[in-house]
């Protein structure tokens, strides 16, 4: 991790909204204000930006968010660049929610997965298949994809996952614990794997998928190829999230 860039905000905070940013210049003003109107005292949101070479930094302060920074693109790298963030704060979170920086995390399903987390569930998942605000947004790659992947996840840890999707809350104590590696394709993945090993309290809840607030797509445009490619490296990830690692997590 490098180049951690921290802005602490003077309030005490339940709930630290993880938002991995990379180049998201466009969108990130329109989400950020969003969540500030429609979100809580109790939410504070952390932008980790991993390898961005735009302005997202300088939005991010504009909008008084706490903010890190590492040179290191991935989506995992994003996360744990704003955890750290978070960590180096002293804030008071009890628990991490993590969103999309394309808007596609609706300000009310944050909400509803925080209400969850205040009935006694530590890892609480949003799932966008079979639910139409979901089911429509999404891709016929997207479809394919995450329904294949979730059925991976499934076998995997002998738990029922529909998807693999980002948004999410994970209790503090138990995000150390998982020891996430995998920093680039399976970071999703290697939590609801990890979740079931430490015998977490799980809950999913349907939540939407909504569409790109602005700016391009990075992800869902590629080609078939490039999305089979990172279908097989979040299927790799997968295997080494339940067999390499799961040594340690039992000890």
């Amino acid at each position: 991790m490098s180049n951690i860039s921290v802005k602490t905000q003077p309030i005490a905070a339940h709930y630290a909204v993880i938002i991995p940013v990379y180049n998201e210049e466009e969108c990130l003003p329109i989400l950020l204000a969003e969540y500030q109107a429609k979100l809580d005292e109790r939410f504070i949101l952390v932008i980790g930006l991993n390898g961005s070479t735009d302005n997202s930094q300088a939005i991010a302060l504009e909008h008084h968010c706490l903010v890190g920074s590492t040179n290191n693109k991935g989506y995992g790298h994003g996360c744990m660049a704003a955890i750290t963030a978070v960590k180096n704060s002293h804030l008071p979170i009890k628990a991490y929610l993590f969103a999309a920086a394309d808007g596609a995390s609706a300000p009310q399903d944050l909400l509803r997965l925080a209400q969850q987390y205040e009935q006694g569930y530590d890892f609480v998942i949003g799932q966008r298949l079979f639910v139409p605000h979901g089911w429509c947004q999404l891709s016929l790659q997207q479809k394919l994809g995450n329904a294949v992947l979730g059925l991976w996840a499934s076998l995997l840890s002998l738990h029922i996952w529909s998807d693999l999707g980002p948004t999410r809350l994970i209790d503090r104590d138990l995000f150390e614990r998982m020891d996430l590696q995998e920093f680039i394709w399976g970071w999703t993945i290697e939590a609801q794997i990890k979740a079931v090993n430490l015998k977490s309290s799980i809950k999913s809840i349907p939540v939407r998928e909504r569409q790109r607030l602005a700016g391009i797509q990075k992800i869902s445009n590629r080609s078939v190829a490039h999305s089979l490619n990172i279908a097989l490296e979040i299927i790799k990830a997968g295997y080494r999230s339940r067999f390499y690692h799961l040594e340690k997590l039992i000890k």
